[in-house]
C-alpha cells in the first residue's frame, strides 16, 4: 500500500548492552580459556568495556559532525574480544621464544664462562712452561742466526767447490775421451800382439836363455819381464865408474824366469793385466816399447786401457 515507506526505510534492529551484559560477556570469554592473566581479569574488563562505549560515544559525534554512520554493534564487542585473544596468544608466544632463546644464550654463555675458567687455570699451569719454552726459542733463534751467517760462508765455499768440480769434471771428461781414443787405436796393435804371444814356443825361450851376449833388444825384452813380475836385478861393479853398480836385469832372468821356459809362457798368458801395478805398468811398457818385442809390449800395453 505503501512501497516507499518499505524500500527507503532502515529499521535499526541492534541495541546498546548493558554494562552488565558487556561485563558479563567480557569475563565468560576471558575466563572460558586458560588465558591466565594473574589477577588482571577484571582490569580487562573494565577495559573492555571502556573501549566499546568510547567507540560508540565517539561514532554519535561522528554522525552529528558529518552525518555518516559507524557502526558498533555487539559483533563489533565480541571481535574486539577476539582479537584481544589472538593477539595475546601471539605476543605470549613471540614471548616464549624469546625466553628459549635468551635461556639458550644464558646457558651457553655460563659454558663458555666454565671453559673460560678451565682455559686460564690451564694457562697459569702453563705459564711457567710457557716462558721456558720462549726463553729457549729466543736462544735457538741466536744461534739459528749463527747458523745462517755459518750455511753462508759454507755456501760460498760449496759453490766455489762445485765449480772446481765442474772444471775438473770437464777436464776428466776431456781426458776419458782421448783415452777412448787411443784405446781404439790400441786394440788392433793388442790383438796383433796377443796374436804373437801365442805363436811362442818353448824353444825360442830356450833359444834366448843360451845366448852368451844377447842383442840389446833382448835384454830390453827380459828387463820388461823382470819388472812385470817383480823380480829384483843383480847389482854388479861398473866397468866403468868405479865405486858405482849397475842393474843386471838379463842375469836375473836368466836364473828366474828363463829356467823354466813353460812356465815363463804360461805366466805371460795368464798374467793379471787388470789388476797390474801402476809402476810396473809403467816402467815395464817403456821398456818393451823400447825393445821392440811385439809379443811382450803387447801383454804390458793391455793395461793401458785402465
Amino acid at each position: 500500500m505503501f512501497p516507499s515507506l518499505v524500500n527507503c526505510c532502515t529499521i535499526d534492529w541492534f541495541s546498546d548492552w548493558p554494562n552488565e551484559a558487556l561485563e558479563s560477556v567480557a569475563l565468560s570469554s576471558l575466563t572460558e580459556e586458560q588465558l591466565t592473566l594473574y589477577g588482571h581479569v577484571d582490569d580487562c574488563v573494565v577495559f573492555f568495556q571502556m573501549v566499546h562505549q568510547g567507540v560508540s560515544a565517539a561514532s554519535a559525534r561522528y554522525y552529528d559532525t558529518l552525518r555518516r554512520h559507524n557502526y558498533v554493534t555487539p559483533t563489533s564487542y565480541l571481535e574486539l574480544l577476539s582479537t584481544f585473544k589472538s593477539v595475546l596468544k601471539g605476543k605470549r608466544k613471540e614471548v616464549d621464544t624469546l625466553r628459549h632463546r635468551l635461556r639458550g644464550g644464558l646457558q651457553k654463555l655460563s659454558g663458555a664462562r666454565q671453559q673460560v675458567a678451565v682455559l686460564q687455570r690451564q694457562l697459569e699451569e702453563m705459564r711457567p712452561r710457557l716462558i721456558k719454552t720462549q726463553a729457549e726459542v729466543e736462544a735457538m733463534l741466536v744461534v739459528i742466526e749463527k747458523d745462517k751467517v755459518a750455511a753462508a760462508e759454507t755456501q760460498v765455499l760449496v759453490t766455489r767447490e762445485e765449480a772446481e768440480a765442474q772444471r775438473r769434471a770437464a777436464e776428466t771428461k776431456a781426458i776419458a775421451i782421448d783415452a777412448e781414443q787411443d784405446l781404439a787405436e790400441a786394440l788392433p796393435a793388442l790383438d796383433k800382439a796377443v796374436a804373437c804371444l801365442n805363436r811362442l814356443k818353448r824353444s825360442d825361450l830356450d833359444e834366448v836363455r843360451a845366448m852368451k851376449k844377447p842383442p840389446q833388444g833382448v835384454k830390453l825384452t827380459m828387463h820388461a819381464a823382470c819388472i812385470m813380475f817383480e823380480i829384483r836385478p843383480i847389482l854388479k861393479q861398473d866397468k866403468k865408474n868405479l865405486g858405482r853398480k849397475i842393474k843386471d836385469y838379463w842375469e836375473a832372468a836368466t836364473k828366474t824366469v828363463l829356467t823354466d821356459a813353460n812356465k815363463f809362457l804360461t805366466d805371460m798368458k795368464t798374467y793379471d793385466r787388470d789388476h797390474i801395478k801402476p809402476k810396473v805398468r809403467s816402467v815395464a811398457l817403456v821398456v818393451a816399447i823400447i825393445a821392440d818385442n811385439v809379443a811382450l809390449a803387447l801383454v804390458v800395453a793391455g793395461h793401458c786401457r785402465d
